[in-house]
């Protein structure tokens, strides 16, 4: 992990949201520096998975962890949003990464990678998911 990262100070009132790679990311980096959050929402978020994007293999490929289902423990609730037409992640490798972490399963139909490429202006949904006890 990064040392600019190593400097924030996270703890326990916190939301974390974490996109692509930054899910995997995000997740890594709480499991191993023994932060809890109270929320941490994960968009198109998936572990252990080489694509057909290389340069997107190759900067993943650092934050893949053996087994995710050892990270429960990170947040009092674990959100995963996913699209069902995502460009570069498979249905399967998203679903199974939400599985593992027992996270609540949100698809959003037509919702691509979830950038300005696929239409996303604004994210209700997320901000929803945000401001929910």
């Amino acid at each position: 992990m990064t040392k600019i990262a190593k400097t924030i100070n996270i703890n326990n009132d916190d939301i974390i949201i974490g996109w692509s790679t930054g899910a995997i990311f995000a997740l890594r980096y709480l499991y191993e520096n023994n932060i809890s959050v109270k929320k941490l929402i994960l968009i198109s978020g998936f572990n252990n998975y080489i694509g057909h994007v290389p340069f997107v293999d190759n900067i993943n490929i650092d934050f893949f962890m053996t087994d995710v289902s050892v990270t429960k423990n990170v947040a009092k609730k674990i959100i995963c949003i996913k699209s069902d037409n995502a460009p570069f992640i498979t249905q399967y490798a998203l679903n199974n990464f939400a599985k593992q972490l027992d996270g609540e399963i949100i698809n959003i139909d037509d919702g691509g990678h979830f950038n300005t490429e696929a239409g996303f202006q604004t994210f209700p949904e997320l901000l929803r998911k945000i401001i929910e006890n």
